[in-house]
């Protein structure tokens, strides 16, 4: 397991609930971060971090990523997919997202956002898009990437090659 999903009905999460699951990568809060119990994220994976909707200071030594859009499994900030905790298959990844102040547009893949995503086969990935280093770390089932229109492939970013 790779990645949680709470809802933002979740009030607390308890003493060492994920303590030692060394995969998990990102724990995702449809509200704000509940109470944690000690130890809860303790000897998780060393990328780990929280993505939550409304903010909130877990104490837990963890980074925390503000999103504003929940959707099919993407956590999108700022124009920016943050990270996934979706069902893996195929995902086209969107343009455009809805949130509360209207549509914005998606215009980068962050740096590990689907790191581990182990179910992930294929991306279709819009040319305005682009992708930074390591965007797809560890994603071994991924087989096929579509970047539409035909021809035309998103920039992509390498930290000792820069785009390309």
């Amino acid at each position: 397991m790779t990645g949680v999903l709470f809802p933002d009905t979740i009030s607390s999460i308890g003493a060492e609930a994920y303590h030692g699951c060394s995969s998990l990568i990102r724990a995702v809060y449809l509200g704000s971060i509940p109470n944690l119990g000690t130890y809860a994220f303790d000897d998780v994976h060393s990328n780990f971090a929280h993505y939550a909707r409304w903010g909130g200071s877990p104490g837990d030594g963890h980074p925390v990523n503000s999103f504003e859009v929940y959707q099919d499994g993407l956590v999108v900030g700022f124009g920016e997919i943050l990270t996934y905790v979706g069902m893996g298959g195929t995902l086209s990844i969107p343009v455009k997202v809805e949130d509360i102040y209207g549509i914005s547009s998606v215009n980068q893949i962050h740096e590990h956002a689907f790191q581990g995503c182990t179910t992930l086969a294929g991306v279709v990935i819009p040319a305005t898009v682009s992708v930074m280093a390591g965007a797809f770390e560890g994603c071994t089932s991924l087989t096929r990437a579509v970047y539409p229109p035909a021809g035309v492939v998103p920039t992509i970013r390498t930290p000792d090659l820069g785009s390309f």
